[in-house]
This record gives structure tokens, C-alpha cells and sequence, in this order.
């Protein structure tokens, strides 16, 4: 009896460890924010900053592509903005998909260097309604 109960455990044990190795080989896959037609990006930048530096404008790449003017955007009150920071919104010029963005400032004399790609998925309401409704049989 005795020796049947450790049989028992030792394979649970067994059982447990091909589980574990079982999910600790799957592929990891990163979860990124979803935006919706009403959300934007928000990225902050220091007043301080702002004024050193005289920026005149910002820049985004969309998808690692090229950089594209900004100009200074919308300035928006979050209460997630950094200390001594401001937060500026930026408008998602995108459909559905995975896409990518990255900022960075510029002055007269150029621009600085990017952030890191923030990465996120754009998923668009349908913009078609159901049709041919009708009854049917049960």
C-alpha cells in the first residue's frame, strides 16, 4: 500500500514536471496596447528641456520609416504627465494593425536622438452594419 502511494506521487511528480516543461517551451508572446478610433498617443517631454534646448519641433516615425514633422503638437493635461514635464497627443494616422512609434526632438541645429519604438495595435470599430435580417427556423 505503502509502495503504491509512492508510486502514485512519483508520477504526479512526473506528470508535473512534463507540464512545466511543456509551458515553459511555448513561445512568449508581448502584449501591446490596443488603440481605438477615440485614443491617441501621449509622450512627454521636460519644460526644462523645452527651453535649453530651444525645440522647435517634434518628430515621429511611424513603422520605423521615415521621421515626419510634428511641429510642437497639442499639449494635453494628463494626470499621468511626469513631474515637471509636458504631455503632448499625437493622432494615430493608421487603420487596423500592429505599428510602431518613436519621437524625438529638434532644434535649429537638428535633432536629437529617438525614443524607443513604443509598439501597439490600432483595431478600427466596424464601420459596416449587419444586413438581411430575417427569421429563420429553429
Amino acid at each position: 500500500m505503502e509502495r503504491m502511494e509512492a508510486r502514485g506521487r512519483f508520477l504526479r511528480s512526473i506528470g508535473l514536471g512534463v507540464l512545466v516543461w511543456a509551458c515553459l517551451s511555448l513561445p512568449l508572446t508581448a502584449q501591446v496596447p490596443i488603440f481605438g478610433p477615440d485614443d491617441a498617443l501621449l509622450f512627454d517631454y521636460y519644460t526644462a528641456d523645452l527651453t535649453t534646448y530651444n525645440v522647435t519641433q517634434f518628430q515621429v516615425q511611424w513603422d520605423g520609416g521615415t521621421w515626419a514633422t510634428l511641429g510642437l503638437p497639442t499639449q494635453y493635461t494628463n494626470p499621468e504627465t511626469l513631474p515637471g514635464a509636458v504631455t503632448y497627443k499625437v493622432l494615430v494616422p493608421f487603420a487596423n494593425g500592429q505599428h510602431t512609434a518613436s519621437f524625438r526632438a529638434c532644434n535649429a541645429a537638428g535633432c536629437g536622438g529617438g525614443s524607443s519604438p513604443f509598439a501597439f495595435a490600432r483595431l478600427s470599430v466596424p464601420g459596416n452594419v449587419p444586413v438581411n435580417v430575417r427569421r429563420g427556423p429553429k
